[in-house]
């Protein structure tokens, strides 16, 4: 599942980048479509991917929030931060290509990103995907 997927991102001993990954989620998982799952996993190794090559932290933390009306995953970090661009249509613009990707992946399973960002105060990325309780709650493979 997802959330065993995610996990074991943070158990990775002896990264080569030296960042410690804290994992948390919240709620109770219910499995979801697989292309919802593979683009949740994704977006959290693209995300992880950008702390290890441009963030400089020494943590990184991927939430999982597992909500009655919707599914988030949150990944951030204590690292240098960053003015994000306003509109994802700069992404590609401003050479933000891993970013235009994961807001690309995000919108294919109808889901909204948002980055919260800023010098020296690390970066926050958001991905909450809306659900239907009664429809997601079932096992699903």
């Amino acid at each position: 599942g997802l959330a065993s997927a995610l996990g074991m991102q943070s158990s990775e001993e002896g990264r080569p980048d030296g960042i410690k990954i804290h994992f948390q989620q919240e709620g109770t998982e219910r499995r979801l479509k697989p292309d919802v799952e593979m683009a949740f996993y994704r977006i959290a190794q693209e995300a992880l991917n950008n702390v290890s090559r441009h963030a400089s932290a020494r943590n990184a933390w991927i939430l999982l929030h597992f909500r009655p009306e919707s599914v988030v995953l949150e990944i951030r970090d204590d690292g240098s931060g960053f003015n994000p661009p306003a509109d994802p249509a700069q992404f590609a613009r401003q050479g933000h290509y891993g970013l235009l990707g994961m807001y690309e992946r995000a919108e294919l399973i109808g889901a909204k990103m948002s980055i919260h960002s800023s010098a020296d105060e690390g970066t926050r990325l958001v991905v909450r995907l809306a659900t239907q309780p009664a429809a997601q709650t079932g096992a699903e493979s």
